[in-house]
């Protein structure tokens, strides 16, 4: 049986030094991650206007195949 954790059990773990968490190099990381997904965003949301309209977008121009159709009702 599992027991819950308690706020003296984090106390524990982390020893209230935070900063053990991260260093710069996973700072970097998550850092490049954000940049990256920022791009991709802007990309797509200035330069690749193919939705015209509210219905293309959500019905993808229905031109989705039967694979990814049943990956999202499945993980539903």
């Amino acid at each position: 049986m599992a027991e819950a954790t308690t706020e003296s059990d984090m106390k524990l773990i982390f020893k209230d030094d935070y900063s053990s968490l991260f260093k710069w190099p996973e700072y970097m990381v998550f850092a490049s991650v954000l940049v990256a997904s920022m791009g991709i965003g802007v990309f797509y949301g200035f330069f690749h206007k193919k939705n015209k309209t509210n219905e293309e977008f959500l019905m993808a121009g229905r031109q989705m195949s039967v694979f990814p159709v049943t990956l999202s009702l499945i993980c539903r």
